[in-house]
């Protein structure tokens, strides 16, 4: 093949230039995330808990058994949902594959060295390396780089650096064919269409591959000058890849035409690395420093942004993986996130512009209110630059730590050789780069007293601009601000809306906000008064009554305004709830419960004190239960008795309560408690909770639940915000599994997972059982059980579950000898229980419990009769000596029997003395009349011998 000249290269840049140009100028300005007001993905981050373990992993992948894999720089590092391990490997790997409709091994491939990950016998994950089997090292020689890719097919494994291409039998994992790069053909990517190879040269283009030969893709030279990273099919013709310069192309085995997103300058500003599929119509592209953008893939239009503005730890993505969930692993700077996008929990916190913690939130028609521990404030949409450009400039405002660091980069870039005034950069997976660049980075430090969020930022000029790219970062972040209402700067703890108003629980008062103008500002009701409950009347809605720390008010709304119009006389206890029944006001107090009489237009007039002598602080919730009123303290729930005219304990509602019980109410007709783990809405005891308040039990400190108009739930958890859809399905429980890992003895040895037998000795009767359950979401709330057949003798048919437990670890710290079958199962946070997994061993008895030593002890006893059957015949003379043999042979069998019958006798007694006693003294007592029975037996046989 003939090299490309220098001038061919120059027009080829300059038309490929234009031709992008030209497509993206119909485009608008920018077209960020069009997602409706659906809040942000549910994330969880991981540290690594390993010593001298970096956060540099290259790739991902999750095995057969669900476990997830990542190639780290120390080896590759697994997590099977309870540990996470670390597997040697012969070098740094950088690539991991694995295919179920195959051979379900995952191939690792490190610097020149390639491999797969397999088990041995006890359980443990080790490496075997493909290239050093003998027949391979004959070909596989010298220098192969850094294995980055690895392709699949029916019968061959591809794995590519940019120095080689290497084809591998799968059957017997022989090398069939290496392509190697040399001067004038210089690798710069792999793709596959159809199961075959296409390889990026520089400066000729894609080549196919046929046979022993490279074909050239004469319509590919315009690209000649782009290096591959990632691709995959985009549809049945068509494969799509991530190149150098930040865009990606499609290809259909002949021509190659560009693919470009609507938001193609958050990707061009924030460079491009790699992408993968995620959905059937959905692509997650990776950048160096502005996360993940999702967009669809018909359209390209946007549908998420996942950065450090949305919640993700750090900017610069490594490497992402889609598990079989649905959700997306990414491995960034400062560890693994993983991303639910089929977890029907949407993240509210992270919109720009709240402070402090939030506490409770409503709908207001289409209209998201969140109250905090700094006011009250209203999702609003971004419609402008100008709308969130302050929060740009006041960055310092939304850090979450205290210490604001800025680093400014400066990059020098070099010059361009050929004057295309085109910046052109090739990294190669090795670290090289054709061009240098210099990089000079200064930080700066200072401590700062803030109250939210702080994020820092770099200002850089790569492919654009650095204002440009924080307009595009800060339009493509922030598609959704809260606003503040206007007017209250206090803590607020329950909002309730009202026609166009929400009325506000504050610790300085009663406060409405209503919309004035283009703000919402709200207005007080109340003042100077600690609110602690809003409650609307039943009889009338536009009545309410306000409990505050010093009584009880009552408010009513006319003409569009609230106005306080009584307060309870000669009552100033806390009111911390309110409950209206049969015109009466129920009040629940400190330690006491208040029955207040009303009139017709639900003015007070006296009320009487329900007391509960309690030596500690409690407040009581008072709510409509199965349409009676019910009282929730710690030592029950109680109900009132008419006719004695007291309170008394519910029976039928005991299970809902205890010391540790808790209870949210602040929504009318909700109260939700949390029993055995699970959160009920016990209004009504006898309806069937809906499915998806399962969700609830993924939250580890719930603060609030509010359900809106469309039954979606709000659950305010740890301070923040999210929403759980109302068509919430739980997955199919074939997700989630259980197996056993490994099993030790009690020197912590690895014993054998197949066809375990130990032998008797005291270090194999004590073993230990490692877990694990490879299920990702709140994975620390799973909970294991077991039972173990065969033990003490209990029949198949009895079944004895243990409790659950967190304990992913099983130990039997004696286990006498025996044919065991150890049965496990597994219960995630939603409740959800794994199938059954069993796992057989067997204990081999003693040599004394055994059939030939039975046999020979019956022989024994058996022949010290005959001995002394034989002295008997001697006479007279030998009649003492017959007497002892039969004596001493009698005592033994009777000892050996109490020895033998002594362990079942301990396990029916739980090891109880008096009953070794009771065999003992039962001995005894046989013993005597025995002796004497053969005393005279002796005696006789001897006088008739005399006779």
């Amino acid at each position: 093949m003939n090299r490309i000249s220098s001038r061919t290269i120059t027009t080829t840049l300059f038309r490929v230039y234009l031709y992008q140009l030209l497509l993206i100028t119909g485009l608008c300005l920018s077209h960020f995330v069009a997602v409706a007001q659906d809040g942000d993905l549910y994330l969880t981050n991981y540290k690594i808990p390993l010593k001298n373990i970096d956060n540099q992993n290259r790739a991902i992948v999750q095995g057969t058994n669900n476990v997830m894999y990542f190639a780290n720089t120390k080896g590759v590092l697994s997590y099977d949902g309870v540990v996470w391990g670390i597997i040697p490997t012969r070098n740094t790997p950088y690539s991991l594959s694995m295919d179920v409709r195959h051979d379900n091994l995952v191939y690792v491939g490190c610097r020149n060295n390639f491999g797969y990950l397999t088990k041995d016998k006890l359980g443990r994950e080790t490496y075997k390396s493909i290239s050093d089997k003998s027949e391979n090292k004959k070909i596989f020689k010298g220098d192969y780089g850094e294995l980055n890719r690895i392709i699949q097919h029916d019968e061959f494994i591809y794995f590519y650096s940019n120095k080689a291409l290497v084809k591998v039998r799968r059957k017997n994992h022989v090398i069939a064919k290496v392509w190697k790069s040399d001067k004038d053909n210089q690798f710069a990517g792999v793709l596959f269409m159809h199961k075959k190879p296409y390889l990026q040269i520089k400066t000729k283009g894609l080549h196919k591959i046929e046979g022993d030969k490279l074909v050239l893709i004469e319509k590919s030279k315009l690209y000649a000058y782009l290096d591959i990273y990632s691709s995959f099919m985009y549809d049945n013709e068509r494969v799509i890849f991530v190149a150098s310069n930040s865009w990606s192309y499609l290809f259909d085995g002949e021509t190659v035409r560009l693919y470009i997103p609507r938001d193609y300058k958050y990707l061009l500003g924030n460079l491009m690395r790699n992408a993968t599929r995620i959905g059937k119509k959905e692509i997650a592209y990776s950048t160096l420093s502005g996360g993940i953008l999702i967009v669809k893939q018909g359209y390209g239009t946007t549908h998420r942004v996942i950065n450090y503005q949305t919640g993700l730890p750090d900017d610069e993505v490594i490497s992402l993986y889609k598990d079989r969930l649905g959700a997306l692993w990414i491995c960034h700077s400062n560890g693994i996130s993983r991303v639910d996008a089929n977890l029907p929990i949407k993240a509210f916190s992270s919109y720009a512009g709240i402070d402090g913690n939030v506490t409770s939130s409503v709908k207001k028609g289409d209209s998201l209110f969140v109250s905090t521990s700094e006011g009250v404030f209203y999702l609003s949409k971004v419609s402008r630059f100008e709308e969130v450009a302050s929060l740009i400039k006041k960055e310092a405002k939304y850090l979450r730590t205290v210490q604001k660091i800025e680093r400014v980069v400066t990059i020098t870039e070099p010059k361009d050789r050929k004057r295309t005034k085109l910046r052109i950069y090739r990294h190669s997976r090795e670290g090289d780069k054709d061009v240098k660049r210099k990089i000079d980075i200064k930080e700066t430090s200072k401590i700062e007293e803030t109250p939210s969020r702080v994020v820092s930022f770099e200002k850089a000029s790569v492919l654009l601009p650095n204002e440009d790219i924080r307009k595009i970062y800060a339009m493509a972040s922030i598609p959704y601000i809260y606003k503040k209402v206007e007017g209250l700067q206090a803590k607020c703890r329950q909002l309730y809306p009202h026609y166009k108003n929400v009325l506000i629980a504050s610790n300085i008062g009663l406060y409405s906000a209503s919309t004035q103008g283009k703000e919402m500002v709200a207005k007080p009701v109340i003042k100077d008064e600690y609110v602690h409950f809003i409650y609307q009347s039943v009889q009338d809605t536009n009545r309410f009554y306000v409990g505050t720390e010093s009584g009880l008010h009552l408010v009513n709304y006319k003409d569009g305004n609230f106005k306080a119009k009584q307060k309870l006389k000669d009552m100033d206890d806390l009111v911390y709830s309110i409950l209206e029944y049969k015109g009466k006001l129920w009040i629940g107090s400190e330690n006491q419960v208040l029955k207040v009489n009303i009139d017709s237009v639900g003015g007070f007039k006296d009320f009487k004190r329900f007391p509960f002598a309690n030596s500690y602080s409690e407040n009581i919730a008072a709510r409509l239960i199965d349409g009676e009123p019910a009282f929730f303290l710690s030592s029950g729930i109680y109900s009132y008795d008419a006719k004695k005219d007291r309170l008394i304990q519910k029976t039928g509602l005991q299970k809902f309560a205890n010391s540790e019980t808790k209870v949210l109410y602040h929504q009318p007709g909700f109260t939700w408690v949390e029993t055995d783990k699970l959160w009920k809405n016990i209004r009504d005891t006898k309806a069937r909770n809906f499915l998806r308040t399962r969700f609830l039990e993924i939250f580890d400190d719930i603060q609030d639940i509010y359900v809106d108009k469309g039954e979606n739930i709000w659950v305010v958890n740890d301070n923040a915000l999210y929403k759980i859809n109302h068509r919430a399905k739980l997955d199919d429980r074939k997700y989630f599994q259980v197996f056993i890992k490994n099993v030790r003895n009690k020197k912590g040895k690895f014993l054998p997972l197949k066809d375990l037998v130990v032998q008797h000795n005291d270090n194999t009767l004590s073993f230990t059982f490692q877990l694990a359950s490879p299920f990702f979401r709140n994975e620390d709330n799973t909970e294991y059980q077991y039972w173990l057949e065969n033990l003490d003798g209990r029949r198949k048919k009895k079944i004895d579950w243990s409790g659950w437990n967190k304990r992913a670890i099983i130990s039997f710290p004696f286990l006498p000898s025996g044919k065991y079958k150890l049965h496990v199962r597994a219960k995630n946070t939603f409740g959800q229980e794994s199938e059954e997994q069993t796992f057989g061993f067997e204990v081999k008895p003693p040599f004394w419990q055994t059939s030939w030593f039975y046999a020979s002890q019956t022989l024994f006893f058996l022949g010290l009769l005959l001995l002394s059957l034989l002295v008997s015949r001697k006479g007279k003379k030998y009649a003492r000596v017959s007497y002892v043999l039969t004596f001493v042979t009698i005592i033994t069998f009777f000892e050996y029997i109490m020895l033998t019958a002594e362990p079942y006798v301990d396990n029916a007694s739980n090891n109880v003395p008096v009953f070794k006693l009771g065999m003992n003294i039962l001995l005894a007592l046989t013993l005597a009349p025995i002796e004497l029975l053969l005393r005279k037996l002796i005696l006789k046989r001897n006088e008739n011998k005399e006779g």
